[in-house]
C-alpha cells in the first residue's frame, strides 16, 4: 500500500509537470491550466482536510478513518471550524499574493522550459507550490528592453507592405482577398496613419496574367473583383495607372479610405507577369517582391547605406496567400508581436480553415500543429 501511494504520487506529479503545467505555459494559457489549477487544489485539500477532520463527518468517510486520522467530534463546534478557516485564509495569502506576481507575468508562445521556470526539473514533493514558486517572473523586464521604440527625430510611418501571389484562383477566394485588402484601406485615413505611425501598401503579383501585349482571363477576372468593389460612386478602373515593366504590366489603384479619396487611402498595385519575360510560379513571384522592397523601395533613390538602414528597421512584409482572409486587427497584432523584440525576424499568424465538418476539423488541428507550433 506504502509503494502503491508512492508510484501514485510519482506518476501523478510527472504528468502534471510535463503534460499539464509546462504544456499550459507554452500554450499561453497561464491562468487557466497554470494558477486556477494551483490554486483550486490548495483550496480544495485544505478544505477536504477541516471537513473531514475537524467535523463529525468525519466518522462517515471510511476512507478518514482507515487512515486513524479522524478526531471523532461528536457535535459541530463553530468556533473550531472558524478557527481552521481563519488559518487557511492567513496561510493563504502568501500564495495569492504569489499568484498575482505571476499572473501580471507574460507569457510568450512556445517559450523553451528553462525560461518559463528558475529551476526546470521534475520534482515531486509539495509540486503545486514548487511550481508557483519556481515560476520566472523577470520575463516583463527583458520584454521591455527589447521593445522597440521609435526614435523622437523620426516622423515617418512604419511601411507594411501586403504581398500576395496570385495564378488561377476562383472568383470567391480572389474576393476575399480584395474584401481584406479594402477592409485594411479603408482605415488608412491620415488621422489613423499619423495617430498610428503605420503606413499600409498592397502588391498583388500574378503568374500568366499578361501575354503578346494581352491580359489574360484570370487577370480580367480580378480586374472586374476590383471594378465592382464598394468604393461610394468611384470607379478604380477609370483611376488606374498602366506601366509597362520588363516582367510584364503593372496596374496602379489608390483605394479610397472611409473619409474619402482626398483623405488618407492606400495604393494597390497589380503585378501582371509575362512567363516569356520572366520565370513563372509562386516562389518567384515571392522573389521579386522582396527584391521590390528590399532593392527598389530602400535601396533606391540616391541612399545612403545610413539611411537604409534605418528604413529598413520600420519597414515589413506583410505575405499572405490569394485565398486568405485577414482583418486590419490582425494585421496590426502581427505587426506589433514583429516590432516587440529587434531580433524576431518574422512572425505567423494563427491562420485556420473557414467552414464547418469533420474535414475541417481535422484540417484546424492540422493548421494548429504546422502553423501555431512550428512556424
Amino acid at each position: 500500500a506504502v509503494f502503491a501511494a508512492f508510484l501514485a504520487n510519482v506518476l501523478c506529479g510527472f504528468v502534471g509537470y510535463y503534460a499539464f503545467a509546462i504544456r499550459a505555459l507554452m500554450m499561453k494559457m497561464q491562468t487557466v491550466g497554470f494558477l486556477l489549477p494551483i490554486f483550486l487544489s490548495n483550496a480544495v485539500v485544505n478544505v477536504f482536510l477541516i471537513v473531514t477532520i475537524q467535523t463529525p463527518l468525519c466518522v462517515s468517510i471510511p476512507l478518514v478513518q482507515e487512515q486513524a486520522v479522524c478526531s471523532c467530534i461528536q457535535e459541530w463546534d463553530p468556533i473550531l471550524i472558524g478557527v481552521s478557516f481563519a488559518v487557511f485564509f492567513v496561510a493563504s495569502l502568501g500564495m495569492f499574493v504569489q499568484i498575482y506576481d505571476v499572473w501580471k507575468t507574460p507569457v510568450m508562445v512556445m517559450e523553451k522550459e528553462e525560461k518559463l521556470l528558475w529551476t526546470p526539473g521534475y520534482n515531486s514533493v509539495l509540486l503545486d507550490q514548487w511550481l508557483l514558486l519556481s515560476r520566472r517572473t523577470d520575463m516583463r523586464k527583458k520584454t521591455d528592453e527589447k521593445r522597440v521604440r521609435p526614435s523622437p527625430g523620426n516622423e515617418e510611418p512604419i511601411r507594411v507592405f501586403i504581398c500576395t501571389t496570385m495564378y488561377h484562383e476562383i472568383a470567391t477566394e480572389m474576393r476575399q482577398l480584395m474584401n481584406s485588402i479594402w477592409d485594411i484601406a479603408r482605415t488608412q485615413t491620415e488621422r489613423r496613419i499619423r495617430e498610428s505611425k503605420v503606413k499600409f501598401e498592397a502588391h498583388i503579383f500574378f503568374d500568366d496574367g499578361y501575354k503578346n501585349g494581352q491580359v489574360q482571363d484570370f487577370a480580367l477576372q480580378l480586374l472586374s473583383i476590383i471594378d465592382g468593389m464598394d468604393t461610394d460612386g468611384y470607379s478604380p478602373i477609370e483611376g488606374c495607372e498602366k506601366w509597362r515593366t520588363p516582367y510584364g504590366l503593372q496596374l496602379q489603384w489608390q483605394l479610397p479610405s472611409t473619409e474619402g479619396a482626398g483623405n488618407g487611402g492606400m495604393k494597390l498595385t497589380l503585378h501582371l507577369k509575362d512567363n516569356t519575360k520572366v520565370k513563372n510560379k509562386k516562389r518567384w513571384s515571392q522573389v521579386m517582391y522582396m527584391s521590390y522592397v528590399l532593392d527598389y523601395v530602400l535601396g533606391g533613390h540616391g541612399r545612403t547605406p545610413n539611411q537604409v538602414e534605418e528604413l529598413d528597421r520600420d519597414t515589413y512584409i506583410l505575405a499572405t496567400d490569394a485565398d486568405v482572409k485577414f482583418s486590419p486587427e490582425s494585421a496590426m497584432a502581427l505587426l506589433d508581436m514583429a516590432r516587440r523584440d529587434p531580433t524576431v525576424g518574422a512572425v505567423c499568424g494563427r491562420t485556420h480553415p473557414l467552414g464547418s465538418g469533420p474535414l475541417v476539423w481535422y484540417q484546424k488541428f492540422d493548421y494548429a500543429v504546422g502553423h501555431w507550433y512550428q512556424k
